[in-house]
């Protein structure tokens, strides 16, 4: 296998800034009060079934759908938080695969969003997402707590021309961990059918998108411009990068950020590469006063 035994994970910079932070929280409360929990994660869902009159059929209206499989449940979820060893998830057991019934795993997933600050995702905000929000409301469960997206897929393709923007083909190109192989479609339809060697191979298929999803996570986190602001829970009284968390902000020398009526100085974090601006205008008042807008 392709880099075999290797798996790209976080600089040495970037570990020991983790454990400056995490040693902080108490001893230098201006620094960090808290870390925020980021958390990525993964689902795979059941295929519908259906009744085609040919290959190439491009509509499948409701009533073509096997009456028993008419609608997408949870076969396994996986998850970790971000920096952290542990990898874990659920899947149905071969009892409730028959049945249908994910309700156990749905609500063990629902805990874990419902307790995350940011959930890391590929993909997730045009289906994984919108698909357990409907388990949610069939199970009876309310909306998880609030918490902020950032989808590495969308990131991906607003900012990289890659080929194809599979989490798999993105992780070969990258060199970084590769996504575990599995049989193929055939191991979807062994779990419909309660098989558990599939459920227990699906869930490990689940567990090892994550691994992925880390590390490409991680190599991209610069390029998101639009990063949900990770100073805004650590609540430190000194200035730190929006992205990481980490406080080695650098001026990026004659780099400013504008707007029509002012000016900003850019920072780019020396942990992980992002690049910020702060709040204070560098003009002057009577440069601010002096200048005019043109005319919409």
């Amino acid at each position: 296998m392709r880099n075999e035994g290797r798996r790209l994970r976080i600089s040495h910079d970037e570990e020991m800034m983790i454990l400056r932070l995490r040693n902080h929280i108490d001893k230098t409360p201006q620094l960090r009060r808290r870390v925020p929990k980021i958390f990525l994660t993964d689902v795979e869902t059941a295929p519908l079934k259906a009744y085609i009159w040919n290959l190439k059929t491009r509509y499948v209206q409701p009533g073509m759908l096997d009456e028993n499989h008419k609608n997408w449940w949870m076969i396994s979820w996986a998850g970790k938080y971000l920096l952290e060893d542990e990898v874990f998830g659920e899947a149905v057991t071969p009892a409730k695969a028959l049945l249908q019934d994910d309700s156990a795993a749905v609500k063990s997933f629902w805990n874990h969003l419902n307790d995350a600050d940011i959930v890391i995702t590929h993909n997730g905000k045009n289906f994984d997402h919108r698909i357990m929000n409907m388990r949610f409301l069939l199970h009876g469960l309310p909306p998880p707590a609030p918490y902020k997206v950032v989808d590495t897929l969308q990131v991906a393709r607003a900012k990289f021309m890659f080929p194809s923007y599979r989490l798999s083909y993105i992780a070969e190109m990258l060199g970084i961990s590769e996504k575990v192989k599995h049989e193929g479609f055939g191991m979807w339809k062994k779990c419909l059918e309660g098989d558990p060697k599939a459920l227990s191979d699906m869930l490990g298929y689940n567990k090892g998108d994550i691994t992925a999803l880390e590390d490409f996570y991680l190599i991209i986190r610069p390029w998101i411009t639009n990063h949900p602001n990770v100073g805004v829970y650590t609540e430190a009284e000194i200035p730190v990068c929006p992205a990481c968390g980490g406080h080695e902000l650098d001026k990026i020398q004659d780099s400013y950020s504008t707007t029509s009526v002012s000016k900003f100085q850019n920072l780019r974090c020396g942990e992980c590469g992002f690049v910020s601006k702060i709040r204070k205008t560098v003009l002057p008042w009577r440069v601010r006063q002096a200048l005019v807008n043109g005319v919409l």
